[in-house]
């Protein structure tokens, strides 16, 4: 799946498979086999996006120990880092999940400050 680039973390499998129809490799697996291969594959994709998204937020100079994490502020802070950078936008397939980890990396860094 690798070797196809259009096969992004939002394809699905029935787009996918449309790549693969006449690998012999594909067609050695059963129907069920492949869809959990694909399933797997997409999953290390979304891993990445995610990963990619943590990085930014550690090379943000928008986000520290003072950013809100509820309220306008923290909406501006979202529309902000969506403006800025394409690891953001990225996140936009998981609103809530991008809005955990970086509610997250925010307490986070608030609690170092304490220290």
């Amino acid at each position: 799946m690798k070797e196809h680039s259009e096969i992004t973390y939002k394809s699905t499998f029935e787009e996918a498979k449309k790549n693969f129809e006449s690998d012999e490799r594909y067609l050695a697996l059963s129907r069920h086999a492949r869809e959990d291969l694909f399933d797997k594959y997409i999953k290390e994709l979304v891993e990445n996006v995610k990963t990619q998204f943590r990085q930014m937020l550690r090379e943000s100079s928008y986000v520290t120990e003072n950013s809100q994490i509820e309220g306008p502020a923290f909406d501006d802070l979202v529309k902000v880092l969506r403006m800025a950078d394409a690891r953001c936008r990225r996140m936009d397939s998981w609103p809530g999940e991008r809005d955990y980890i970086l509610k997250e990396y925010i307490r986070k860094l608030k609690s170092q400050k304490r220290k």
